[in-house]
């Protein structure tokens, strides 16, 4: 974008279906931006759900947590291995934050 002439009508970035991790912060500056003649407009393509992001994409199998078999109305805890090198802040399982456990105790 950085490098587009911008004065001949408007510019549209689209970005496609997809994951796309991001290893260090996005900074857009005014060289990433339009100009009275010409808008800059980012979006998704039709149909698209990109991702953004600084986290990482995990796959395991989940299984059931058979040790947590206090939890009410028949709700069920899962796990699934995790090797990591930072703490883990969220997890996100189908598009929606998940529910992390906070400490391992059975209640009494």
């Amino acid at each position: 974008m950085r490098t587009i002439k911008k004065f001949d009508g408007d510019i549209i970035v689209e970005l496609a279906d997809g994951f796309y991790p991001l290893s260090e912060t996005v900074v857009f500056d005014e060289n990433d931006s339009g100009n009275k003649d010409s808008r800059v407009i980012y979006r998704a393509a039709n149909g698209a759900k990109p991702i953004l992001s600084g986290g990482k994409l995990f796959s395991g199998k989940w299984e059931a947590a058979d040790e947590v078999n206090w939890l009410p109305d028949g709700l069920v805890a899962y796990k699934v291995p995790l090797d990591r090198d930072a703490k883990l802040r969220a997890i996100y399982v189908n598009g929606e934050r998940a529910a992390m456990t906070r400490r391992t105790a059975t209640p009494l």
